[in-house]
């Protein structure tokens, strides 16, 4: 069989031009990309300056469709989620992020995945993140252990809550780090142990056990005698004592 040198030699050449204009399609695709991304930075970045929202969640789905792994991309977007309500995208969106998140950005993606959790009802889950948070973010510990112990209260869980409480009161800082309480009486600020105590005895309270109820807030005012939440609950207490007294 006799060979065609001169035609092998052309279809050799052939291939050569069509690999080299595939990596060089290749190579303009990927600088066409690498623009796109650039462009689609910068709108999102007017969009979020300028407090649109939805428009940055738009550009930032865009930067996705071209990089699906850019965790930059779902971290953002979990903040954003967070901002207007979308809380199911808050909880996809940090899940995404969080496997290559850095140590700040996992504290603030577990922080939102909590509050959206918590803001569906899911309250299991938010003190599934609640503990994780607990162990990560020690400077914030005893309000992580005081959010759990409110969604055990709200999940009508009172013992739990109680047994959170109570590591509250076990904490080396407890009457040494402050809580801000919101109520009728206007904002108050007092230690995680005098809160953790008015808590304590607010829940004995409405489970019936008076007399429980009142040795919380009588070691609470050996503290202080300045709470007013606590001292209108003290009040109440007193009263259910005596209409109690009443019916016997």
């Amino acid at each position: 069989m006799i060979l065609n040198v001169d035609f092998l030699k052309m279809n050799n050449m052939k291939t050569i031009q069509f690999l080299a204009i595939l990596i060089i399609a290749s190579i303009l695709f990927s600088c066409n990309n690498h623009d796109s991304i650039t462009q689609l930075e910068l709108k999102y970045t007017n969009a979020k300056n300028l407090n649109d929202h939805q428009t940055a969640i738009k550009y930032l789905h865009d930067i996705l469709f071209i990089e699906p792994d850019n965790n930059s991309a779902y971290y953002r977007l979990s903040g954003l989620y967070s901002k207007t309500k979308n809380y199911g995208g808050v909880i996809i969106a940090a899940d995404s992020a969080l496997s290559k998140a850095n140590e700040f950005e996992k504290k603030v993606l577990l922080k939102e995945q909590w509050k959206a959790y918590q803001a569906i009802n899911k309250n299991e889950k938010a003190i599934t993140i609640l503990n994780k948070l607990v162990k990560i973010d020690p400077d914030l510990e005893l309000e992580h252990r005081y959010s759990i112990a409110t969604l055990y209260y709200i999940s009508k869980k009172h013992e739990d809550a109680l047994l959170k409480l109570n590591e509250i009161l076990l904490h080396p800082n407890a009457s040494k780090v402050k809580k801000e309480i919101s109520s009728d009486y206007g904002k108050e600020v007092v230690t995680y142990k005098i809160a953790s105590l008015n808590f304590m005895g607010f829940i004995k309270m409405q489970e019936g056990k008076l007399n429980d109820s009142e040795n919380y807030y009588k070691e609470l005012f050996k503290s202080t005698i300045d709470f007013k939440l606590a001292k209108n609950n003290y009040i109440l207490l007193k009263q259910q004592q005596a209409k109690k007294l009443k019916t016997k």
